[in-house]
């Protein structure tokens, strides 16, 4: 992978209301899940999905 895909990524900001997590099939670009998510803003990493809390980070 190249180093500029391995940087940490921040989501696009939405409205509170839409705090959903959705989950892509890469390859079919079809929907898999969606689930209520956090408050805080979400940042990624290659293998770990983050929160922003309060307290810190959440994993």
């Amino acid at each position: 992978m190249p180093a500029s895909a391995r940087r940490r990524r921040e989501c696009e900001p939405c409205p509170a209301a839409d705090r959903r997590v959705r989950i892509f099939d890469a390859v079919t670009g079809r929907q898999e899940a969606v689930f209520p998510g956090p408050a805080g803003n979400l940042f990624a990493d290659d293998t770990r999905l983050y929160a922003a809390a309060p307290e810190g980070l959440e994993v």
